[in-house]
């Protein structure tokens, strides 16, 4: 989540987070000049007339024409009236309905993925923002901590971008916009991290739902968690030391705590909306570099992005 819940762990431990048409051809008549005979006038020899009774090849009328397929598909079409079609249905979309979690979170990564790397017209329309809440912490700073922690999802307005192959008018990348940032994938989610998934029909699609395993880190001195499988699919606290100066962790525990997907997928296979909330708690002791502070302090706190997918 990109420093988001840097503010959060900061303040938790300084009261001062940093944030975290073909063309017709003609065939005209020649028409040979004439020439007078005795007073009669005939027609040369030589002249070129449209055949009438001779056979005429032109294009078939009552015969059927196959043209070439168009791509993803295999189509017999007859372009004259009265001709047969026969045009092959869309690839059906194998969902994982009723089967295991293994099946949902690689159908799951098929469908994300695929949302992202689609190269004609897109619009994502996304809200995201994070709650907090102290849990506990030194009564002096109790509210001024809870007044500077981030707290700014209720309020998050929808922002929207339209991305075509990949790109939007600004020059924002898609792989920036949305999770994982900075890669082309949106989702490589190892169902080792996954504590439960299912996959159920909706309307004419489905609705994934999946439910990652709990991470956590019970030495944060070194600031350098990363939780495994909440990263393959969702944006991860990013926390260096400079983030906490002058206030230095002298221990604590950063715990997520089980990061939720909900997917809808239409029936071409693609994201029609994907929610992401993802819960954090953090809590430890807080020391100063100068000063002799040291006080428990516990933060809750959650990050969400919510989108909707417009595809043209």
């Amino acid at each position: 989540m990109k420093r988001l819940f840097a503010i959060l762990l900061a303040l938790a431990l300084v009261f001062a987070f940093a944030a975290c048409t073909p063309k017709e051809t003609e065939d005209p008549t020649t028409t040979a000049p004439s020439e007078e005979v005795d007073g009669t006038t005939v027609a040369d020899e030589t002249t070129t007339e449209a055949p009438t009774d001779e056979t005429t090849t032109e294009a078939p009328t009552d015969e059927t024409t196959t043209e070439a397929p168009k791509e993803g598909e295999t189509t017999t079409e007859a372009p004259k009236e009265g001709e047969t079609t026969t045009k092959a249905p869309a690839p059906a979309i194998n969902a994982p309905v009723g089967k295991g979690a293994k099946e949902v979170v690689a159908f799951y990564n098929q469908v994300a993925n695929a949302s992202k790397a689609y190269t004609g017209k897109l619009t994502i329309t996304k809200k995201e923002g994070t709650e907090t809440k102290v849990e506990k912490f030194n009564a002096a700073l109790k509210s001024v901590a809870a007044n500077l922690l981030p707290n700014d999802w209720t309020d998050a307005k929808n922002q929207s971008k339209t991305f075509t192959n990949g790109a939007a008018s600004d020059g924002t990348k898609i792989k920036d916009y949305m999770p994982i940032y900075g890669d082309a994938k949106m989702s490589k989610l190892d169902v080792a991290g996954v504590a439960s998934a299912t996959c159920v029909a909706e309307g004419s699609g489905w609705k994934v739902t999946i439910k990652l395993k709990e991470e956590t880190d019970k030495n944060l001195t070194g600031l350098a968690y990363r939780p495994v499988y909440h990263a393959q699919c969702m944006p991860p606290l990013e926390l260096k030391p400079e983030d906490l100066d002058p206030f230095a962790l002298k221990n604590g525990t950063l715990s997520y705590r089980g990061g939720t997907v909900t997917a809808v997928v239409n029936k071409d296979g693609r994201l029609d909306s994907l929610k992401l909330d993802e819960p954090v708690y953090a809590d430890g002791k807080v020391g100063h570099k100068s000063v002799p502070i040291d006080f428990a302090a516990e933060i809750s706190g959650a990050w969400h992005q919510h989108s909707t997918f417009k595809y043209e």
